[in-house]
């Protein structure tokens, strides 16, 4: 996400080699605790992440 913040859950699952639910599950449980947030649009936004 920090080298490419369009990318997609799908895109990561591929990568990761995971599914695509676990990658959802955990970007959630990544929004819930702030690190993570989804900036504009699902299909044309980006993923900021919150290093603090």
């Amino acid at each position: 996400m920090l080298k490419s913040p369009h990318i997609t859950a799908a895109e990561i699952a591929s990568e990761i080699g995971i599914t695509d639910r676990a990658v959802r599950k955990i970007i959630s449980a990544l929004k819930g605790k702030g690190l993570v947030e989804r900036v504009g649009s699902n299909k044309s936004g980006y993923w900021k992440v919150n290093l603090k």
